[in-house]
């Protein structure tokens, strides 16, 4: 199931590659499909986790959750993209694997104002 999965991931990274949908997305980047897998494997048989929930932040096409569903994790998805998160809602159906994706930003409404207000007193200070 596991190289299924990758090989289906990579199949589909190839075609958004292909279609040049990664100029759409310039911020999307693509995890390494097995390194992913490996470490959450380590960490899950290590009994590392303090649960049974995992939330992938700025999930793409889903890999890391799709993993971590794999694994037994309560898995979540959360990608700002819409098309993203088409994408990685179709690539865990296809394999039969449960998911939950939100299309929305992990990034706290006002936090760019915040940041923005901080550098200008830091600057203020010098």
């Amino acid at each position: 199931m596991v190289v299924a999965f990758i090989d289906e991931a990579d199949r589909r990274c190839d075609d958004f590659y292909e279609q040049q949908l990664n100029k759409r997305y310039p911020r999307y980047v693509p995890s390494e499909p097995a390194q992913v897998y490996a470490a959450l494997r380590h960490v899950t048989e290590q009994g590392l986790p303090l649960g049974d929930t995992f939330i992938e932040w700025g999930s793409g096409f889903g890999v890391g959750t799709g993993f971590a569903a794999l694994l037994g994790y309560q898995a979540h998805g959360i990608e700002i993209e819409e098309t993203l998160v088409e994408k990685a809602e179709s690539l865990l159906a296809d394999q039969g694997l449960d998911a939950e994706f939100l299309p929305v930003s992990y990034i706290p409404d006002g936090f760019h104002q915040l940041r923005c207000a901080k550098r200008t007193r830091h600057r203020a200070r010098r």
